[in-house]
């Protein structure tokens, strides 16, 4: 779960933001910083499977903000079952790229956009939930880059697009 603070300096339509855990890494390891396109510059109808996102989420806890991958659209059928993800019947590839101390980490290509994710050597078998659910509209499904360390839409389902206000650029 990555929570996100602004940074001084702010722009009112590009920001740059500082990730303080590490679900996005080796993406966005912890600390990293990066700068979003938000408010008018930023379009939903733009969003593309592989782009990373920054939502926010409002709960009784408080108010979150979130930064994921897109893995899925509205609209989309996917299905996760251990490392394997399928999108409208099209199993996405991961070559592995190296091994570090506890983890592997794969090149993942997900439509045009390829990216580095990690995965446990070791993992919790509860971080490794089956999903087969077909997105619905004005939906999206994320997930974090370090697979076995993010809570995302496989545990709380897909995000409304209204949430989300950034891509990073």
């Amino acid at each position: 779960m990555d929570r996100l603070h602004p940074q001084a300096g702010d722009l009112f339509f590009i920001q740059n933001l500082k990730v303080p855990q590490n679900g996005m890494y080796p993406t966005l390891p912890a600390k990293s910083v990066f700068w979003v396109k938000k408010g008018p510059l930023f379009d939903l109808s733009k969003v593309n499977r592989g782009d990373i996102i920054v939502y926010e989420d409002i709960s009784e806890k408080g108010r979150y903000i979130f930064v994921w991958r897109v893995m899925a659209l509205p609209s989309d059928q996917i299905e996760i079952n251990d490392k394997t993800i399928t999108i409208n019947g099209i199993s996405l590839s991961q070559v592995k790229e190296k091994e570090e101390k506890q983890k592997i980490i794969y090149k993942e290509k997900n439509g045009n956009m390829e990216y580095l994710v990690a995965y446990d050597k070791n993992p919790n078998p509860e971080s490794r939930v089956k999903v087969n659910l077909k997105v619905p509209p004005g939906y999206y499904f994320l997930m974090g880059d370090n697979r076995d360390n993010a809570y995302d839409s496989r545990f709380k389902g897909p995000v409304n697009g209204e949430m989300i206000f950034a891509i990073k650029m």
